[in-house]
């Protein structure tokens, strides 16, 4: 090959743009096909993509091997004019090995070493190849880049496109609303504890927009959720099903089952969603199915960057070195706000069903430094600054000080109740609050430091599953109202149904007007389901599966090895005492146990025992607690 510098530092440029767009092509196609097959990690399934990882592979890609070449470029420059050899080699195997480490990674099967060697095995063999003669592989690149950048052209017109075109398409074929129907504005306040409100009795001062707002609403006092973690919680929302029914446990929700969304969609709704859990609320995961208008990832520049493989990698590998507050990428509320309200005002004209997920309360927690002033004695723990520093370079809130722990979560509802009024407030400035249904919940608690406890998912106690609901639709909720009986959250979608015309039977349940207007008069009893970890480790062992059922005064938690639980949470809030071996309780551990089964049993294609941590029944004897109450 000819030895000119001009011709050399040339090819350099072409060949790691075509292997940058081959890399990013090819990475940005696994993750969507892999994904849609089931062929992932759970570990890569987390952060699932969508069409948009077509663009955002290809930028990314592209990016970090610009940064490559301009590392290696001066490296290889030196080398060439000192020992006067041709340097194509050595670009093919540094360009071909990060293709080759790309795609070996895109599924996370393979160890990271084993992914690193196995590349680099194959970009060897590709340079010999290609070495073999440098001139013909290059003219072979040249009359291949542009059937490549058509195909990358083609997939970023895709990713950017399709979704905005298939919504306009199935909007024009939506049928004729019926008249009369209310807008539905549902708000799900994620990881938010009923007992840290004011309108709840709590006494710092987190929430006095939410405390003025009860004041025109139906606030009840026992609401419950049906598993203590997002996916569960929320397929429970938009199905009415428990989560053993629904599957939205470590799985995708039951594509059988309607949800809200499709039954209002049918409705002539116009139905769209805004989320900020990037995990869990997604359209892979389900929770979107039916939503004609869905944001939720690719939201911004970062979290479009995290959605990448090497995104993913830097930002694991710079964690180790730097600390920023919150979580990279995610969306705040006022985020959520201006995404909606923008939605909003460009709308067509027929009735919206809207779900708003806000993460502002869910860790890590990122409250504003203003918030954290009006909590905290000591603000800079709950707020570090600078907001990007180096590790460890700051005192900040965490477990191991429950006290700046829970101090630092009430400072986040008071940013969120902040954003909340501001909300209220356009929506009131534009005239849609009259004819407005509006649901705000919180899909499960938090555990501070309880029993040892924090975050969420990891029991059902009932700081992880008592919520917050408040419910408003001038004229037809009673202003000021105050629901003191037990109440379950598996009631919004016939609730939802109720006030929107959605056929009677659609959804399990009953709407909660019964308990507002004094219909619900039996004890009521609501359960929850918390399938075990699919984990394999040995210390500490996978937290195990576990039902429980709480009613208005009595909560009895029964895990899959028969360990029986009873508390008095209404004297004993954070479920400090275990009840259930005093002699005088044995009938009501019976009794409780027998409702669960009765509940259980409403739930047609379930059996009555509790799930493995891998999800399959138990045996008639280990179950025999459950199977035979008495």
């Amino acid at each position: 090959m000819s030895g000119q510098p001009v011709r050399r530092v040339a090819s350099l440029f072409f060949i790691a743009g075509w292997f940058a767009m081959a890399g990013g092509l090819l990475e940005g196609c696994s993750y969507w096909l892999l994904q849609e097959a089931g062929l992932l990690t759970r570990d890569t399934e987390l952060r699932s993509v969508d069409l948009n990882i077509l663009w955002a592979s290809l930028l990314v890609y592209g990016g970090f091997s610009l940064l490559v070449l301009l590392v290696v470029w001066p490296i290889l420059s030196i080398l060439a004019r000192k020992y006067h050899k041709p340097w194509e080699g050595a670009a093919f195997i540094i360009f071909g090995w990060l293709l080759f480490y790309d795609l070996l990674s895109v599924p996370a099967r393979l160890h990271e070493r084993g992914a690193i060697i196995l590349a680099l095995g194959l970009a060897t063999a590709l340079c010999r190849r290609m070495s073999r003669d440098t001139d013909r592989s290059l003219a072979w690149m040249r009359h291949t880049l542009k059937p490549l950048t058509a195909l990358a052209a083609l997939a970023c017109v895709i990713g950017v496109a399709a979704q905005p075109i298939l919504e306009k398409v199935r909007g024009a074929r939506l049928p004729a609303p019926p008249g009369n129907v209310p807008n539905v504005l549902f708000i799900v306040l994620d990881t938010l504890r009923a007992d840290r409100l004011n309108a709840y009795g709590y006494a710092r001062p987190t929430s006095p927009f939410l405390e003025r707002y009860a004041q025109q609403a139906v606030l009840f006092e026992k609401a419950f959720s049906n598993s203590s973690w997002t996916l569960p919680s929320h397929a429970s929302f938009f199905t009415g099903w428990m989560p053993s029914v629904h599957g939205g446990t470590w799985q995708k929700i039951n594509r059988d089952l309607p949800t809200l969304a499709q039954e209002l969609d049918k409705r002539g709704y116009y139905t769209a969603g805004f989320a900020a859990n990037t995990y869990w609320t997604t359209r892979f995961s389900g929770v979107a199915s039916g939503f004609l208008h869905w944001e939720n990832i690719f939201a911004d520049p970062m979290d479009s960057f995290m959605n990448t493989l090497w995104g993913r990698k830097i930002i694991k590998y710079a964690a180790r070195v730097v600390d920023w507050n919150g979580e990279p990428g995610r969306m705040m509320a006022s985020d959520i706000n201006a995404r909606f309200l923008r939605w909003l005002d460009a709308r067509p004209e027929r009735p919206f069903f809207v779900y708003l997920n806000y993460m502002d309360v869910h860790d890590p927690y990122n409250p504003l430094l203003e918030y954290s002033r009006k909590i905290s004695a000591h603000p800079e723990e709950l707020t570090p600054q600078p907001p990007v520093r180096l590790h460890g370079s700051a005192k900040i809130a965490g477990p191991d000080n429950p006290e700046r722990f829970g101090e630092s979560y009430d400072a986040c509802i008071a940013g969120l109740d902040a954003q909340l009024e501001k909300l209220f407030n356009e929506l009131h400035r534009r005239d849609l609050d009259k004819n407005l249904l509006v649901i705000m919940v919180g899909d499960h608690g938090e555990s501070l430091g309880e029993r040892g406890h924090f975050n969420h998912g990891t029991s059902l106690h009932v700081e992880e599953i008592h919520v917050p609901l408040l419910i408003r639709f001038p004229g037809r909720t009673p202003p000021g109202t105050r629901v003191t009986e037990t109440a379950g959250l598996e009631n919004l979608p016939a609730t939802i149904a109720a006030f929107t015309g959605i056929a009677p039977g659609t959804f399990p349940g009953r709407s909660l007007e019964w308990w507002w207007e004094g219909r619900a008069t039996e004890k009521i009893a609501v359960l929850q389901e918390l399938e075990g970890e699919p984990i394999k480790r040995q210390d500490p062992p996978p937290r195990p599966a576990m039902k429980s059922v709480i009613t208005d005064r009595w909560h009895l938690i029964v895990d899959e090895n028969n360990k029986v639980e009873l508390f008095d949470w209404l004297q004993d809030p954070i479920e400090e005492h275990d009840l259930s071996a005093m002699q005088e309780n044995l009938t009501l551990v019976a009794d409780l146990r027998a409702r669960m089964k009765g509940i259980l049993a409403l739930r047609p294609g379930f059996s009555a025992s509790l799930p493995t941590a891998t999800g399959s029944g138990m045996n008639q004897e280990t179950s025999a607690g459950l199977a035979n109450p008495r």
